[in-house]
C-alpha cells in the first residue's frame, strides 16, 4: 500500500456502495450517533 485514502460518504448508506470492491464501513453515524458529538453542537 502506497498511502491511505479515506472518503466519507455522508448520506450514502451501504445500499449505495455495498458492492464496490475495497470499500469497508468503519462507522455508521445514524440513529443518534453522529460524527460530531452532540455536546459539541450549539
Amino acid at each position: 500500500m502506497k498511502g491511505l485514502q479515506i472518503i466519507v460518504l455522508e448520506h450514502a448508506d451501504k445500499d449505495t456502495w455495498g458492492e464496490v470492491p475495497n470499500v469497508a464501513e468503519a462507522a455508521n453515524w445514524r440513529g443518534g450517533h453522529g460524527l460530531i458529538p452532540a455536546h459539541w453542537q450549539i
